[in-house]
């Protein structure tokens, strides 16, 4: 049958067809939080850039990151550069950086602001109340503070899973205490940079880790 996160965006769809209630973007942040607690068989979080950003001014968004970038190597782009995909441009970066230089600056840009800047109180009370309920959840974002808000709602440590090529299933580690089985699943299908200074980004990494973004690690 189908999962906790299927059901829950069953409800939610099936809520905005409805003409007497909102769809999902149009729903209040309280609304929102009173589906999502009414929902008692769990949902699975999905959260990208936005939730740094939200957390963090200084976080960019990919346009972001991919523009500064382009400015630092110089080069012109290539013709055909609005067309790319953010993984082919990231090849192109990556290759005209150098690939250690590459990783610096995706650090620099990415990680160093999440470690050093203050953090958005509201906006990690906010998270913190939407996470309370996940059964797990999946980021797309390299690094790790963006997630522990969500996360660390029920207690303050949380099990992340990295994809590492030599770990299919993704590694656990524990923080902020003792990590144990009812602990809440993070799953960081793009690897952790700030963890294991490695993470899939350019088109040439996605094709050496089968493209899938190990999604294998996210439903295991």
């Amino acid at each position: 049958g189908p999962s906790a996160a299927q059901r829950t965006q069953y409800r939610v769809d099936a809520a905005s067809r409805r003409s007497d209630r909102p769809g999902m973007y149009e729903l209040t942040f309280e609304r929102l939080c009173e589906l999502l607690a009414k929902d008692h068989g769990g949902y699975t979080l999905w959260i990208g850039a936005g939730a740094a950003k939200a957390l963090c001014s200084r976080a960019p968004t990919w346009g972001d990151l991919v523009q500064a970038m382009l400015a630092k190597s110089g080069e012109p782009a290539p013709p055909d550069w609005e067309r790319r995909t953010f993984a082919r441009k990231l090849e192109w970066l990556s290759s005209n950086l150098g690939h250690a230089a590459f990783r610096r600056e995706l650090r620099q840009a990415i990680v160093v602001p999440m470690a050093k800047e203050t953090l958005n109180r509201d906006v990690i009370t906010a998270q913190a109340i939407i996470g309370l309920r996940a059964g797990s959840i999946v980021s797309f974002n390299i690094e790790m503070a963006s997630s522990m808000p969500f996360a660390a709602a029920r207690g303050g440590s949380f099990i992340a899973r990295p994809y590492l090529k030599s770990q299919g299933r993704g590694y656990s580690i524990g923080l902020e205490g003792s990590a144990g089985m009812l602990c809440t699943p993070v799953y960081f299908p793009h690897g952790l940079l700030d963890v294991y200074g490695k993470c899939v980004m350019t088109q040439s990494e996605y094709h050496e880790h089968k493209a899938s973004l190990a999604f294998k690690t996210a439903i295991a």
